[in-house]
């Protein structure tokens, strides 16, 4: 696999960080989900008064704001929701610029530069998978984001901002202009700190075969591959999306501080995060069980749910709030109401994922001892 160019780049994205913190306030993620262990990551004390000062003045429950920021569960995937400033934001995922203005330009001119029509393959938590559709076939925008596994009213919204991408774009860009021009000097004592993390990167690519890292890290498995690109992520810190762009296959990558630059990627999979303590806490309550069984196999709204288990409207509302947030629910409007299901799926991912992390740890339990004993 041949390489021509790899580039590190040492300044963070700042529209992508103010997204995410954004993202976080709007969705009521806690702080300390937006970082993690790691000798470069931000103590989620600094975090919450980064992001306080960040965000000052913002109206979180604006409808425009809850428009392009609010989280949706994706049927069948656990982990982060998408939301549609994430799937403009991370449509290209552009890295190389430090400013606002210049990274709105190159997302708004790559998405331009798509040829028409466009297919839509899937939709993860930060974008959609896009690329160019039979010219000859059939192929409306409305049928393609039809098939995600995303609610109808969702849908709806993502063609709305696919038709006019470089407006909404804008827009999103004018909400976050404020809270980019306060979080960089914020920000920047972190930045600093995180130059060694750089320089660490610099030299393992200097040393070691792009394509296996690559092939390891991302499984990105190509012929050629014109170009890496990668910055360094501050806010979420966990792992961090990466992009192929073609025809070229220009990898674009965001990765977090807290991702080691010789370490295995699975070692993130050996400890909870945050909105799984936030699952595995809610479902100790016999009630929410108990809901969450009333939704196994259809959507139910909070009447019905008060009706058919006899319990208090306001818990019932409150519960329902919690266990969305937590991943735990999926969520359509039917009839105009917020209707519920139970999200089986994730539910599965997270039992998994604790048995993972418990077997890990006797395992290591287990060779400390054995080592002990020599």
């Amino acid at each position: 696999v041949s390489v021509l160019d790899i580039t590190v780049y040492k300044t963070p994205n700042l529209l992508l960080e103010a997204a995410e913190l954004v993202y976080s306030m709007v969705n009521q993620i806690s702080p300390a989900s937006l970082t993690a262990e790691g000798k470069f990551c931000i103590p989620p004390k600094a975090v919450e008064e980064i992001r306080k000062a960040a965000c000052e003045g913002l109206d979180w429950e604006s409808e425009e704001l809850q428009f392009y920021f609010q989280g949706v569960p994706i049927r069948g995937q656990s982990g982060r929701l998408s939301c549609l400033a994430s799937c403009l934001l991370y449509s290209s995922l552009v890295v190389e610029y430090h400013d606002i203005d210049s990274t709105l330009s190159a997302l708004a001119a790559a998405w331009e530069e798509q040829t028409r029509p466009l297919r839509i393959h899937e939709i993860d938590g930060f974008a959609l998978s896009v690329d160019t559709g039979d010219p000859s076939a059939f192929q409306p925008l409305s049928q393609e984001v039809a098939k995600l596994p995303v609610p109808v009213w969702y849908q709806t919204r993502l063609v709305d901002v696919l038709t006019d991408f470089r407006m909404h774009l804008c827009r999103v860009g004018e909400l976050l202009r404020p809270v980019v021009d306060r979080l960089a000097p914020l920000l920047e004592p972190w930045v600093q700190r995180a130059q060694l993390l750089a320089e660490q990167w610099e030299q393992l690519f200097s040393k070691t075969s792009v394509a296996e890292f690559l092939r390891n890290r991302t499984q990105i498995q190509r012929e050629t591959i014109g170009s890496v690109q990668m910055a360094l992520r501050y806010f979420s810190p966990v792992g961090g999306p990466v992009r192929i762009l073609e025809p070229a296959g220009d990898v674009r990558l965001h990765i977090g501080l807290a991702v080691s630059v010789t370490a295995e990627s699975q070692e993130n999979m050996q400890s909870l995060i945050e909105w799984e303590y936030d699952a595995l806490r809610l479902l100790s309550s016999p009630d929410r069980v108990k809901m969450l069984q009333a939704m196994m196999t259809e959507y139910q709204s909070r009447l019905d749910l008060v009706q058919r288990l006899g319990l208090h409207s306001g818990s019932v509302f409150r519960d329902l709030n919690s266990m969305y947030n937590a991943r735990l629910l999926m969520r359509e409007v039917i009839d105009g109401k917020n209707c519920y299901r139970t999200n089986l799926p994730v539910v599965r991912d997270l039992f998994r994922h604790v048995l993972d992390v418990l077997t890990e740890a006797s395992e290591q339990e287990s060779r400390s001892n054995g080592e002990t004993s020599l």
